[in-house]
Formats: C-alpha cells, structure tokens, sequence
C-alpha cells in the first residue's frame, strides 16, 4: 500500500516538470523574432536618411569671381552650374564670348544705359560695371551651350526651388552681396524711355542645397559653399524680384 501511494504522488510531480518544459520552450520561441523585426525597422531609418542627404545638397564646382570678374558674378555662377553638367567652359569664356553687353552714353544731358534684362550693364571685367538679370542667362546658356539648357524660372517661391534641388537640378537665384539689405542704386532711361533704377548690392549665386532651415550657395563673391538661413535668403531673393534659373543637361 505504501508503494502505491508514492507512485501517486510521484506521477502529478512528472506532469508539472513536463508542462513547465513546454512552457519555456513556448517562451523562448516567441522571444526570438523580436531583436530581428528591431534591427530591420533600424536599417530601413538609416537608409531613409542617407537618400535624404544625398538629395539636399548637389556637388557643384566652386569659382570666384575674383580677380578677373569682379562685377562678373552671373557668368561665375552660369560656369559653376554648367560644369556641374560636364560642360567644359570658364566664368571668364561666358563673360567675353557668351554674354551680350552694353554701356552708358549721355544724350542732351540725360545718361542712357541698357536693359539688365537685355544685356549686362557694362563690362563684368570692371569693377565700376553693373550686371544682369534672369533672361540675359537664359539666352546665353541655350545659345552657346552645346550640354544645357536653361529656363527663366523667376517667380518661383523659395520652397519650389528647393523642389529643383531635390531632383539633381542647380538653380541660379538672384540675391545680394553677403545676404545683406538691398539698397536703391543708380538710376538710367533706357531705350524705351523708361527710367531704370538698380538695386545696389545686386548679387547672382549657386542655389545646391537646404536641410533643417538652413540654405547652401555656392557664393561667387568668396569663392566658397555658404549657409544662409531661410528666411534671410527669402527675403533677399523677394528683394530682387524672385529671379531664379534653372540649369539642365540638354534633351
């Protein structure tokens, strides 16, 4: 009788060992997959930000303007977008041989002078010259390039053309030296017989990227990539008339 009671005792003992196996081994294969799902989602954020920076900012080529253009900061910033599309040309090749140009004569006691939007306004040579404006760019670029072209895109808010960007497309946008205040400038009458006033501190740079409020140029005027903040580029760009243009490779 005793010998049958032990075994009784010993039998529910075996069952709880049995279910406390299967138990842990229930456990330990639910724990497996979780590290696993975790280092996926890591991998696909790493990638998510890689594709992100490589989209904010382009590798354009840098120039300065100085010493040979000092007033030649559109043809400097043309040549930086143009090489950027494997184009082999100079600031100073699309300074002399690419961009129209006009000077100042006085007539009956009343100075003319040409249409920045028409021609460059002196010589970019000279450091007593003016410049020019979006579609002076235009038609030198998809004149005389044999790579580009480009596309007068003045008007275009300042988000648009961080969309440009996004794409792999440089954009020239016309601002002022330094990012500093625009100033009234010198007044002409120009052919028409209307009166043209410049805005002083007149500057043309390399939009090639933004990232968290910050906007990158290539700036002819130092011959460096500088960061502005967003709102100060917008500001200065509003102040020279939301001039921008786009240069592309050719169809």
């Amino acid at each position: 009788m005793e010998t049958r009671k032990r075994r009784k005792k010993k039998r529910p003992l075996a069952a709880l060992l049995f279910i406390g196996l299967l138990l842990g081994l229930v456990a330990y294969t639910v724990k497996i997959p979780v590290p696993v799902v975790m280092e996926i989602d890591r991998k696909a954020e790493t990638r998510e930000k890689k594709v992100d920076a490589v989209y904010t900012r382009l590798h354009v080529p840098l120039y300065c303007q100085y010493p040979s253009l000092p007033t030649g900061c559109e043809a400097t910033a043309a040549a930086m977008a143009l090489q950027y599309w494997g184009e082999e040309v100079t600031p100073e090749e699309v300074a002399e041989n690419w961009l129209p140009a006009g000077n100042f004569y006085t007539l009956d006691g009343v100075k003319y002078g040409p249409d920045p939007r028409k021609e460059f306004v002196g010589d970019p040579f000279t450091t007593d010259s003016y410049g020019c404006y979006a579609p002076v760019i235009v038609d030198a670029i998809n004149k005389n390039s044999t790579r580009c072209q480009a596309e007068d895109y003045t008007g275009a808010s300042l988000t648009e053309l961080f969309d440009c960007i996004s794409q792999g497309t440089p954009v020239l946008i016309w601002a002022t030296v330094e990012m500093k205040p625009a100033r009234v400038g010198n007044s002409w009458v120009l052919e028409s017989g209307d009166t043209f006033t410049w805005t002083a501190g007149e500057h043309c740079l390399v939009l090639v990227g933004y990232e968290d409020g910050m906007v990158y140029l290539n700036d002819p005027y130092t011959g460096r990539q500088e960061c502005y903040d967003s709102e100060t580029v917008e500001e200065r760009y509003e102040e020279l008339g939301c001039q921008a243009v786009l240069v592309y490779a050719a169809v």
